[in-house]
């Protein structure tokens, strides 16, 4: 009890700290990004708890995940496990991490035209890559183009091992055609982190090509997503989309 009245008594709520040391007040005179995690994330929560600010309970978040990945990938019930997060507050940090990944996908979204490997891979990595790097399965989707190469939709397709027998060209064609869509992007994750294209990846690649060119669907690119922000593997990029004779 007496460590506890202690623990009290050294706690003094963030709006009694100095104005230059209160996360709202800095945030307003130095501008959001130069602001520390922990600072930020106070921001979020707002309140603390008996004896805790908000700027303690963020910085035992930080050291709990060491990283903003690390906590965008916590489940809300793993946040609750935290002392002084419930799950109002668990709900707050997920929405703000949600709507931070919704800002890159507008850059995406404002898109006109893909051109060249290098703009399939930022597409790519701006719509699916912020969802998919972190995933422990592997799913591949396929983003539609028009005839102008510019994207109009993102299908995603299977999850599990990627082959011919979860893969179906029939079904790629048929969502293309369903759409009016003139070319597609194949895209999958590698849970492993390894961006590297197994036999299987570029057996189903080709097959997928072959049977599109039948019909006049041009594939375009084959990415690959890895663990890394910059881990991506393009197909078009290292001379991998031509089609394989019999």
């Amino acid at each position: 009890m007496k460590n506890q009245s202690k623990e009290k008594e050294k706690h003094v709520s963030i709006k009694y700290w100095a104005k230059d040391e209160r996360p709202r007040e800095m945030l307003a005179a130095l501008g959001a990004e130069n602001m520390p995690s922990t600072k930020l994330l106070a921001i979020l929560l707002r309140t603390g708890t008996m004896g805790k600010s908000a700027e303690d309970i963020a910085r035992r978040i930080m050291n709990k995940f060491q990283s903003i990945r690390a906590l965008d990938q916590a489940t809300i019930d793993e946040l609750c496990t935290i002392d002084g997060i419930g799950q109002a507050k668990a709900i707050q940090i997920k929405a703000a991490l949600e709507l931070g990944k919704r800002l890159t996908m507008e850059r995406a979204n404002s898109v006109s035209k893909i051109q060249s490997p290098d703009e399939v891979v930022s597409y790519v990595a701006d719509k699916i890559g912020i969802y998919h790097r972190d995933i422990k399965k592997e799913i591949f989707s396929m983003i539609l183009l028009n005839i102008k190469n510019k994207p109009i939709k993102t299908v995603h397709l299977t999850s599990g091992t990627i082959d011919t027998s979860l893969v179906d060209p029939r079904d790629i064609i048929k969502i293309a055609t369903q759409h009016s869509a003139s070319a597609v992007i194949l895209v999958h994750n590698h849970p492993s982190g390894d961006t590297s294209p197994s036999k299987d990846d570029m057996y189903t690649t080709h097959t997928i090509i072959k049977a599109c060119s039948l019909v006049n669907l041009r594939v375009l690119d084959h990415i690959i997503i890895g663990s890394e922000t910059a881990d991506y593997y393009s197909f078009a990029k290292n001379g991998l989309m031509q089609t394989r004779q019999p």
